[in-house]
């Protein structure tokens, strides 16, 4: 499982069609058994999501957050 979170997009069924990236990134985390650096995290997944122009709250309840769809891409 932590391969196949790490060498696809797994992740991405793992949270609601519409989510934030912190939310996303606990996932991956979640499953990798370790912290993952916020800005590696994001470079890795910026082409594979698009904003909503909505912001929501993260599953921990925090501030506002930009809001995001998993937009899939063929290689």
């Amino acid at each position: 499982l932590r391969r196949k979170v790490t060498e696809t997009d797994l992740a991405f069924n793992l949270v609601p069609e519409v989510f934030t990236l912190p939310d996303l990134q606990r996932g991956y985390e979640l499953i990798l058994g370790k912290g993952v650096y916020k800005a590696n995290f994001r470079d890795k997944i910026c082409e594979k999501v698009v904003e909503t122009g909505e912001k929501g709250k993260s599953v921990t309840g925090r501030k506002l957050s930009q809001l995001y769809r998993y937009q899939f891409k063929e290689s």
